[in-house]
């Protein structure tokens, strides 16, 4: 069989300590030399200095290409830090509210807006453009496979394919424009252009790949018969090789642990509000149980947590590096997902990672995808969002059965990981060809 190379275009990727390099990295480390395929990789520097010891390790013989950037890159990293980091320490938060008026402490946040219709990769995408016609004149690519977001990745790979005649592939990890509430974040000038991206960005790609059954649906309807016979839908997966063997010391109590931030969309409220429920309920003490939150959360968390009068049971950890999720994960007894509303279209990466670590997981969730995983997968028990009682009583039940040991179910999980996502990665790849052509 004649070997093929693929050009995956994506922003993130390591040494980038982020969830959505992860399904790059899969791709990549899934189908390169395997199946007459080869991967190479046109990434980003990340923006923020990374430890080398805190990053995912890069897919053996994959030969990556950092030229996803520009001269203007440290213009934009001053201009992200100042603008768009704001400091939302425990610190900074007890100050906003303490300059807040009385008048004004049940008034609705104000509305944010983001005015540009892609990302800060935007201002790279002349830089990418120079190093991806670099890439295709050395290694000679016959399919260019874009990892979005980052949204401008998709502007790259579109170009470079218009140019050259190469096919490429949308694989879009988030929904763009059917996230209605997130649109109604952008003016509407800059909803129109984003509407009509993303439409060019589809009509022209050979194949549309989601990762979601949902989101998948949710596309097929907008767009209809003209585009939905291009569309399929491949999911995350677990990757057993991305993690290291971190001893973590047991803790004697028993511990509820959330990985994740709590940001817009993903509020703190339900989780706060149960587990204040379940502690006066069962009347218990911090040496008792404890909810550990590894990663970064809003001021409005903070609010929270200062209302719900539990702060002593509550601990947020720094966030990992991605490698040590998993020990992390099977350190703790129970493991907490929340699935906002505003989020039906989407599965929650860090699932995959929870249903390798194997230990019970309680999810706050209505989104009928991610419950039908958990009970596929016999990981856990799903309880809707609206209901703080039946959350709180779950909690109950977890904590009377005494501190957890890892669930035996291997094999119900392995659908869910590495080995079939990179088998519907090549099966989307060599139905680009017809079959002579691989022969």
């Amino acid at each position: 069989m004649m070997k093929r190379r693929l050009l995956l275009i994506s922003p993130y990727f390591p040494p980038a300590n982020v969830i959505g390099a992860k399904r790059a990295v899969n791709l990549a480390q899934g189908i390169h030399d395997t199946d007459g395929w080869d991967v190479v990789v046109l990434a980003s520097r990340p923006f923020k200095e990374i430890d080398s010891n805190k990053t995912l390790p890069l897919p053996a013989g994959v030969n990556v290409v950092y030229g996803f950037e520009s001269f203007l890159r440290p213009f934009v990293k001053w201009l992200v830090k100042l603008i768009f980091t704001p400091d939302h320490s425990k610190e900074k938060s007890e100050q906003r509210r303490a300059k807040k008026k009385t008048s004004d402490i049940n008034k609705p946040p104000k509305k944010k807006l983001s005015y540009t219709p892609f990302d800060q990769y935007l201002w790279d995408v002349p830089g990418a453009l120079k190093s991806g016609k670099k890439i295709i004149k050395k290694f000679k690519p016959d399919v260019i496979w874009v990892n979005a977001d980052p949204w401008s990745g998709l502007l790259v790979g579109r170009i470079l394919s218009k140019r050259t005649g190469i096919p490429w592939i949308v694989d879009m990890r988030d929904p763009w424009t059917v996230f209605h509430k997130r649109m109604l974040q952008r003016p509407k000038l800059t909803r129109k252009v984003i509407h009509h991206y993303e439409r060019v960005f589809l009509e022209t790609s050979c194949k549309v790949v989601f990762n979601t059954r949902n989101a998948h649906n949710a596309y097929s309807e907008v767009y209809g018969e003209e585009l939905a016979g291009k569309f399929t839908y491949i999911r995350n997966a677990f990757n057993e090789n991305l993690f290291e063997k971190i001893d973590k010391s047991e803790d004697k109590k028993f511990v509820f642990g959330y990985f994740g931030s709590f940001r817009s969309f993903v509020s703190s409220e339900r989780v706060l509000e149960a587990f204040t429920l379940f502690i006066r309920k069962n009347q218990l003490t911090p040496d008792k149980v404890g909810l550990v939150i590894n990663g970064s959360v809003d001021s409005q968390f903070w609010d929270d947590l200062d209302s719900s009068g539990i702060s002593e049971f509550v601990s947020i950890n720094e966030e990992v590096s991605l490698s040590e999720t998993l020990s992390l994960l099977q350190s703790w007894d129970v493991l907490l997902m929340m699935v906002s509303p505003e989020y039906k279209w989407m599965v929650p990466a860090k699932l995959y990672d929870y249903l390798i670590a194997q230990k019970p997981i309680i999810a706050i969730s209505d989104n009928q995808e991610v419950n039908e995983i958990i009970k596929k997968t016999e990981s856990g028990v799903p309880v809707s969002f609206e209901s703080v009682e039946a959350i709180a009583d779950v909690f109950t039940v977890y904590f009377l059965a005494g501190k957890t040991k890892k669930l035996q179910n291997d094999k119900l999980i392995q659908p869910y990981g590495l080995q079939e996502q990179s088998r519907r990665f090549l099966e989307v790849l060599n139905g680009i060809f017809p079959e002579s052509d691989q022969e």
